[in-house]
């Protein structure tokens, strides 16, 4: 009986470990907000890297098309705004920018 409770809290603890850092990690992630003049800086053709770079953080992926690693590939990422219902969503293909808006951005 001794065992098998050590045995079950050996094989339990790492699994919440690994979800506490994996939560702390996206919420570091995305908690990153994009300002207009970031935004303003985002022009078609921008590398993904650079654009990241600009603005300070990898926002939340909101959609994904095609086979990654083809010339086809697309991902749309969101970052959430300052304000209120401000937002930007990015589109990505060949990790270079091919459309952005935005809603509400200061």
């Amino acid at each position: 009986m001794y065992f098998r409770k050590h045995a079950l809290l050996i094989c339990i603890l790492p699994f919440f470990i690994l979800v506490g850092c994996s939560v702390n990690q996206l919420e570091t992630i995305n908690s990153r907000v994009i300002t207009l003049d970031e935004y303003h800086q985002l022009t078609k053709g921008l590398p993904l890297e650079e654009a990241i770079e600009i603005i300070g953080g990898e926002g939340k992926i909101s959609s994904e098309s095609g086979k990654k690693g083809t010339p086809s590939y697309q991902i749309g990422y969101v970052w959430d705004g300052e304000a209120a219902n401000s937002f930007a969503h990015i589109s990505f293909q060949n990790n270079k920018v091919i459309t952005k808006m935005q809603t509400g951005l200061r």
